[in-house]
């Protein structure tokens, strides 16, 4: 039977629970990045499973859990099989076929099912749906907690059960980078309670690796300006523990974090006496005043990626201009060749280059100062 429901699926009351994945041993976004915080064992032997090419299209991976309470099972269901291509139809048809089976041979009289192969998969619910509802009738007696697709739960509802990772300099050097960013910007008037973007986040990793930290992180040019997507992995590996806001990653650029205060109490003592380190946030600290919205770091971070990009690293402010504007429809619109001139004056002006770079170019510019850039009010 099926009970169409909403909410957060792992926090049904279902004897087993659905997880979606590919092939290849990676939950790295959506409801299968939530199992795998949820239930860090049921991941452990999904990726063994996959290392040993156990895991296959229309077979289900099943996991019992040792609880006293619901589940008592994980059903992982291939939807992919590799986590950058699309789901197809025939497979989730296949699939189904599989699950009733498993459902049958473990005695399961209820099921809680997320939009299979939909959302990342970019199949329509409109054509899962039907499959799902002619599996039910295959199995009437039991029930088919059916969710359909949705926005993500809150991320502070999203359980978290995976170990907390040790406090190292690296992941210490970011938390205390993002913490300084969210003062600046609190001082500054953009943001209130210490919160900072995901959009944010990116740019101040950025930029306390062009300060010096050696994050070994490898930016590309991407829609919001430098993007690294090993900064989104590391911001996923510490969510629940040190920050919360990332959730399951599908929030994008809406996401916004907040910063565990213990956490940064911990990173501050395992820090302190670190005169590198203190220097190296200082000169990122340097490379942020004045910029420190989402829209300022973004126009900031795209001008230094400009310029550290060029092979001569020697660009007239017409040459920065049409960069920036070229770069993608958003920043044209957004940014106008007199913020791209204060931008790179500011850069220029804290010696953020090897050498002398735009022809005809002064100093500092006294408007690169706090509030260079008056932000839409829908922006935070």
């Amino acid at each position: 039977m099926i009970i169409e429901s909403n909410g957060n699926l792992l926090a049904s009351n279902a004897e087993a629970l659905v997880n979606t994945v590919n092939t290849v041993g990676v939950m790295g976004k959506g409801i299968a990045l939530q199992f795998k915080r949820a239930y860090p064992e049921n991941f452990k032997a999904y990726e063994r499973a996959c290392k040993n090419n156990e895991i296959k299209i229309g077979k289900m991976f099943v996991c019992p859990v040792m609880a006293m309470s619901n589940p008592s099972l994980i059903i992982n269901f291939p939807t992919k099989r590799h986590w950058r291509s699309q789901s197809r139809l025939e497979d989730i048809r296949g699939g189904l076929d599989d699950l009733v089976n498993v459902l049958i041979q473990h005695g399961v009289k209820s099921v809680a099912i997320p939009a299979l192969g939909c959302g990342n998969g970019g199949l329509p619910w409109s054509d899962v749906y039907p499959l799902i509802i002619a599996a039910s009738k295959r199995v009437p007696d039991i029930n088919f907690l059916v969710y359909p697709p949705a926005a993500a739960p809150r991320a502070e509802t999203m359980p978290v059960r995976s170990k907390r990772p040790g406090m190292t300099e690296r992941r210490a050097a970011m938390l205390l980078a993002f913490d300084r960013y969210a003062a600046l910007s609190m001082a500054a008037g953009h943001s209130i309670g210490g919160e900072i973007s995901i959009v944010e986040a990116q740019k101040v990793a950025y930029f306390l690796q062009q300060a010096g930290w050696p994050s070994r992180f490898k930016f590309t040019a991407n829609h919001y300006g430098p993007y690294s997507h090993t900064v989104d992995q590391w911001l996923s590996s510490v969510e629940g523990h040190f920050i919360s806001g990332y959730g399951d990653g599908t929030s994008g650029s809406r996401a916004v974090l907040t910063l565990d205060r213990s956490a940064v109490t911990e990173a501050r003592e395992l820090m302190n006496g670190n005169s590198e380190f203190s220097e190296t946030l200082d000169r990122m600290t340097e490379f942020v005043r004045g910029f420190e919205s989402p829209y300022g770091v973004e126009l900031l971070s795209t001008v230094h990626f400009i310029v550290a990009k060029s092979p001569s690293q020697h660009l007239s402010m017409d040459q920065i201009a049409r960069q920036v504007k070229a770069w993608s429809q958003r920043k044209a619109q957004l940014f106008q060749p007199h913020q791209a001139k204060v931008a790179f004056e500011h850069l220029q002006g804290i010696g953020a280059f090897v050498s002398s770079l735009a022809i005809g170019s002064g100093q500092a510019s006294s408007k690169s100062a706090l509030h260079w850039y008056r932000e839409p009010q829908h922006c935070r």
